[in-house]
């Protein structure tokens, strides 16, 4: 295979990668808007500790919706970058982006172990 399509093959794979970033963006929007309207929902007349227990999960689920959010806001840079055959992003950027995406990504590995 050549370099030249190579590199086509790249960019438009980053391209793609940029799309489900964005759908993404557009799935933590769906989620928080459920959580928004399942924290509303909540009982308050049933029992207290059933009660304090779906606090704690729709808690814990907002945490995850922030955090996949913060991992998409460090990606999107970086997809639409590589994206573009000549980009003006300065490399700093690169690393900043990458170094949040990844932070967030190592945490949540963590948390979930």
């Amino acid at each position: 295979m050549s370099d030249e399509r190579m590199n086509r093959l790249s960019i438009w794979s980053c391209r793609w990668w940029a799309l489900y970033v964005l759908l993404q963006f557009y799935h933590l929007a769906q989620e928080q808007s459920l959580l928004t309207r399942r924290r509303r929902d909540i009982r308050l007349d049933d029992d207290v500790e059933v009660v304090q227990k779906q606090k704690r999960q729709l808690k814990a689920e907002g945490d995850r919706i922030f955090q996949d959010t913060l991992i998409n806001v460090g990606y999107l840079p970086l997809t639409l970058h590589w994206s573009l055959e000549n980009s003006s992003f300065p490399e700093i950027g690169v690393g900043v982006f990458g170094t949040l995406a990844s932070a967030f990504e190592l945490s949540k590995a963590w948390k979930a172990t």
